[in-house]
């Protein structure tokens, strides 16, 4: 609910992120490695400096560490040779058969995200449609962002409208326009004009989130992504 900040805010944006990082990185973890039975990620393999240039947050990390006098690269090369941690395979297994998206789908599926939204983060969504693609559906799906901050804040009127543009690519066999940001936002507009329930706008923006780094998927095997 904080202001959303300026691209070049860069301090803000840290502020931001460090305030949802324990509940979106940690908060899940124990209860799940509980059920999986070890240790589920790992990091051997991994290029850290690739991984930051791929993120979208090199020029922000990069300021940072300019404002504070330090070299992100001095750091970068640390990283690199520390010791790595490998997962437990029975753990990635039970991950990718009881909480890793197949993306095999078989109907239309329409998926609805806010663009500030950090359980799970927006990013997420985008892992979704790669795996959808990679599983060969991509026709079936369509993904609809609302331009706030939130988790599964959504008006009424967004709510009725994904419904909606969902029930018309059933009745109709094709998406058309139906799932655009500007479909969606005339739905929402339409369905709160209706009379008698006040059912709020709608804020359906065109949006793209970054690549969600280190996608894994289960048509993937375990010693691909590095055991």
């Amino acid at each position: 609910g904080t202001p959303r900040p300026g691209d070049r805010d860069w301090e803000a944006q840290q502020e931001q992120q460090a305030a949802a990082f324990m509940f979106s990185v940690f908060s899940p973890r124990q209860p799940l490695e509980a059920r999986a039975g070890g240790n589920f990620s790992w990091n051997t393999g991994v290029d850290y400096a690739r991984q930051l240039n791929a993120s979208g947050q090199a020029q922000q990390v990069r300021a940072l560490y300019r404002q504070a006098g330090l070299d992100p690269d001095a750091d970068l090369a640390r990283l690199a040779a520390e010791p790595r941690v490998a997962a437990d395979p029975g753990a990635v297994q039970y991950m990718l058969e009881n909480a890793t998206p197949t993306g095999d789908i078989h109907g239309p599926v329409l998926t609805l995200h806010e663009t500030g939204d950090t359980a799970p983060t927006v990013t997420q969504a985008r892992a979704y449609g790669d795996a959808v693609r990679a599983a060969g559906a991509p026709s079936l799906l369509r993904q609809a962002y609302v331009d706030r901050p939130g988790h599964c804040d959504y008006t009424a009127a967004e709510q009725l409208a994904a419904l909606t543009a969902l029930e018309e690519r059933l009745e109709s066999g094709s998406w058309r326009n139906t799932a655009t940001a500007p479909s969606l936002n005339e739905r929402a507009r339409a369905l709160d004009e209706a009379p008698p329930l006040d059912l709020g706008a709608g804020d359906f923006a065109t949006y793209q989130p970054h690549q969600f780094l280190r996608s894994y998927y289960p048509a993937a095997t375990y010693e691909k992504a590095g055991q």
